[in-house]
């Protein structure tokens, strides 16, 4: 009776030690450390598990956020539980953006619809800020608020622009040919910079949202099922 007891103990301290691990993996996936998270993760599979599914999902996340998606898919297979991994398997699909898995879920066109709502609303044009850098250069970056870099093109821009004017001026072919192509490229590169500068910040402005969205309606990517 008492080396029953014994193992009783003994297994609930494996549990205990199990939950504390998964928990501590959990947080670590949470907090996008996705690296140390398939570590702790692959780390509880080698434990002898009551629920190896969970750590399987945790695994499986981690590895597809990393981009290691042979692995994923490889620990994806592993899931015993046949209705979670097709959940997971839509909900990693959805949130790389393959968005044609959803036409076999229920909540798909809900789902689509607030993301189109969300996609639509740009916090800046990338157009708008083209212009502005075309019409005056570093107009752009201010329209974008990155003063700095405003400021460091209008003055490379300036730079170039004049001296290409001044050696014009004094016929000095070869060094007016050279500041004008510097002149190009500062101009063309600013118009470049304040056009991909709106896409990221277009970007950025959703990235929180999206994964809101993506947690509503996939709450297994938040490792809840």
């Amino acid at each position: 009776m008492k080396l029953f007891i014994f193992c009783l103990f003994l297994f609930s301290l494996n549990l205990k030690a199990q939950d504390l691990q998964y928990n501590y993996a959990k947080e670590l996936y949470l907090n996008e450390q996705y690296s140390r998270a398939v570590y702790q993760f692959d780390t509880l599979l080698t434990m002898p598990l009551l629920n190896a599914d969970r750590a399987l999902i945790g695994l499986t996340a981690s590895l597809w956020m990393l981009g290691d998606t042979k692995a994923a898919f490889s620990s994806l297979n592993k899931i015993s539980d046949i209705e979670l991994s097709a959940k997971l398997k839509v909900a990693l699909a959805v949130s790389s953006g393959d968005l044609k898995v959803l036409k076999s879920q229920d909540f798909g066109n809900m789902y689509l619809t607030e993301l189109q709502k969300l996609e639509s609303d740009p916090y800046k044009s990338p157009g708008i800020a083209a212009l502005y850098s075309m019409i005056f250069p570093g107009a752009g970056h201010v329209y974008l608020g990155a003063y700095q870099s405003a400021a460091i093109v209008f003055a490379f821009n300036l730079l170039t622009g004049i001296s290409t004017v001044e050696f014009a001026n004094k016929d000095l072919k070869a060094p007016a040919i050279a500041s004008g192509v510097l002149f190009s490229i500062f101009y063309v590169g600013g118009i470049y910079s304040s056009y991909e500068g709106a896409v990221k910040m277009n970007q950025l402005k959703i990235n929180k949202p999206k994964k809101d969205l993506n947690a509503k309606y996939f709450p297994i990517l938040r490792l809840t099922f």
